[in-house]
């Protein structure tokens, strides 16, 4: 009975050798993966997506901004920076929106939408 339990101790053993190096990889692929996939950029965590998203949005919408301040007052390159923040306050609310609720971030990039307008340029 004692030759059959060595023998099976033996048998087990050689396979853990046997394994024992692809469990290594499996659990350093496991913990250094996702790691890696991070640092290099080959995922995108949800918070990141979401700031893509937004800054996008503020994108689109400071254009439609100016384009409607640029209807009202077509050199708007010319007036100081408080008037350009005036008219995009006016502007930066989109259709749907609570009169007033202008978004910061749009209101600022339309203002420096309308500050890079060349003069004379708007129709």
């Amino acid at each position: 009975m004692r030759g059959v339990h060595v023998s099976i101790m033996k048998s087990v053993q050689d396979q853990w050798n046997a394994w024992k190096p692809f469990l290594k990889g499996l659990v350093a692929g496991v913990i250094a993966g996702p790691i890696l996939m991070l640092w290099l950029g080959w995922m995108v965590t949800s918070s990141a997506m979401e700031g893509q998203v937004r800054a996008s949005l503020v994108k689109a919408e400071a254009s439609i901004c100016a384009a409607r301040a640029l209807r009202e007052v077509p050199e708007a390159a010319k007036l100081d920076y408080q008037a350009r923040t005036k008219l995009a306050e006016k502007w930066a609310v989109m259709p749907g929106q609570k009169k007033g609720a202008a978004d910061y971030d749009v209101t600022r990039a339309c203002t420096d939408i309308l500050a890079e307008t060349p003069k004379g340029s708007a129709s």
